[in-house]
């Protein structure tokens, strides 16, 4: 006697799988929206973010939001469905000097923030010069406080987490 499908289970248990996909899906989404309002607030709270067209993948509408973190570049994609959060950041074309990658990995994002979380009250000792305005600079022309140079930093704390 031939076997036959039991086509109505079948169709159940393809219907259960794809309502967890849809499920884990919308999750998924949410999670990414969630990281990208706090992308967009970390943006607008940093000084030069810029944001461009995404060169590097395929799918249109893709961006890339480039930040300045502790001296230190951080970046991240950003959906499509995601682009009404940046209006606020400037925008310019790929190969803006401030649009271009740095090669860091996305552990080493993530341990440059820390690393800025670390040192944001930092004060470098006496290698600074005061400027006309009153605004004290590192002797490499970057204003003293959490993204003072890194050669500033490393003479008051030369031990620190190797980020790359």
């Amino acid at each position: 006697m031939a076997q036959y499908l039991d086509h109505a289970r079948v169709a159940q248990k393809l219907l259960d799988q794809q309502g967890d996909i849809n499920r884990l899906t919308a999750e998924r989404d949410g999670a990414y929206r969630e990281r990208a309002h706090l992308v967009a607030l970390l943006a607008a709270m940093t000084d030069g973010a810029v944001i461009t067209y995404a060169p590097d993948v395929d799918e249109p509408g893709w961006q890339i939001v480039y930040l300045t973190i502790g001296g230190r570049q951080a970046s991240w994609h950003i959906s499509p469905r995601d682009a009404d959060l940046f209006t606020h950041v400037e925008r310019v074309e790929a190969d803006h000097l401030r649009a271009q990658w740095d090669g860091h990995t996305t552990d080493q994002k993530y341990a440059r923030i820390v690393d800025h979380i670390a040192h944001r009250n930092f004060v470098p000792p006496v290698h600074y010069e005061r400027v006309d305005d009153g605004t004290e600079m590192c002797v490499h022309r970057i204003p003293v406080g959490p993204d003072s140079c890194w050669e500033c930093r490393d003479l008051v704390d030369p031990v620190r987490p190797v980020v790359g």
